[in-house]
């Protein structure tokens, strides 16, 4: 399937804006998107009409592989083997191609290809930016500031909860200040990147 016009015809720019949106609307709602589309200049209306011709150029595709992703971002900033999953696992040898996203400038956003062709694991991984800082209370959840891998280094006990697609929730007990009285908080990371903060 060819990319309709009004992606092919597009500036590199406003490509790499479009699969901005189309990820956005491929997350959960929640401030931070709120906060993204009010950056971008574009309504809710504009993200949905962005992530349709986005669809259209095969990014959901098993069959496309990297194609619509070099389409729509051009090259890879970097490009590495992916980390072996499991002794002998189906997805060894898979690359990983590393993506710079303006909405998230620190991070990477990685498109993992299997050695067939097709791709998996779209997910968000630190890149340039400094480490974040150790998590004493709730106040240094803060959205879009750390991945998963991050979370759970410095908070070994959260607990896993839901799960599903780019999904996944965990809760932990955490103060609102340091030294503070407990909450359970629920974090939910879309594609990885630290997205949702609910205190319960």
């Amino acid at each position: 399937m060819s990319p309709p016009p009004s992606v092919t015809s597009a500036s590199a720019p406003e490509r790499a804006r479009l699969f901005q949106l189309y990820l956005l609307a491929a997350m959960r709602p929640g401030p931070a998107v709120d906060t993204a589309l009010r950056s971008l200049g574009a309504s809710a209306a504009d993200m949905r009409g962005a992530a349709e011709a986005v669809r259209a150029t095969g990014v959901e595709q098993l069959e496309a592989g990297l194609r619509p992703y070099r389409e729509l971002l051009g090259q890879p900033r970097r490009v590495v083997l992916a980390p072996e999953l499991s002794p002998g696992g189906p997805m060894n040898g898979s690359q990983a191609y590393a993506f710079r996203l303006p909405l998230w400038p620190g991070f990477d956003f990685l498109v993992h290809e299997h050695p067939s062709g097709f791709v998996w694991g779209l997910r968000f991984a630190r890149g340039e930016a400094p480490p974040p800082a150790p998590i004493t209370s709730i106040r240094d959840l803060v959205p879009w500031s750390l991945v998963r891998e991050e979370f759970l280094a410095r908070c070994p006990a959260a607990q896993g909860e839901d799960a599903w697609g780019t999904f996944c929730d965990y809760s932990v007990w955490l103060s609102e200040v340091p030294g503070g009285a407990m909450h359970e908080v629920v974090v939910g990371f879309d594609f990885d990147l630290l997205h949702l903060v609910t205190v319960l």
